[in-house]
């Protein structure tokens, strides 16, 4: 029986999924419903160009160049809110920021 027991046990976890802008004909309209709409837990959208605005930046040593508006981070926090403060806002945010620290 108590084998059965831990077969049964799954680790709670998340999982992502890149999606394309062309299934957001709206853009960040399409995406906040979603959000709202309880289709997902959270949704890191990189903006239009961040890409190419870095790359200019870095090529033409642009110190102004600030990276503040490349990624925007959507979810709703009155959706269970110890589930979102304690595991999505962490597991969303800590890539992103172990990334700036490099």
């Amino acid at each position: 029986m108590a084998q059965e027991q831990n077969s049964l046990k799954t680790t709670p976890h998340f999982t992502y999924v890149i999606r394309s802008p062309s299934d957001y004909p709206n853009g960040l309209e399409d995406v906040r419903r979603e959000v709202l709409g309880q289709e997902c837990w959270a949704a890191v959208v990189v903006n239009a160009n961040a890409t190419s605005a870095w790359r200019t930046a870095v090529e033409n040593g642009d110190t102004s160049y600030s990276p503040n508006g490349a990624v925007g981070i959507y979810f709703q926090s009155a959706r269970f809110y110890q589930v979102v403060l304690l595991y999505v806002q962490q597991t969303v945010r800590a890539p992103l920021h172990k990334s700036t620290e490099s």
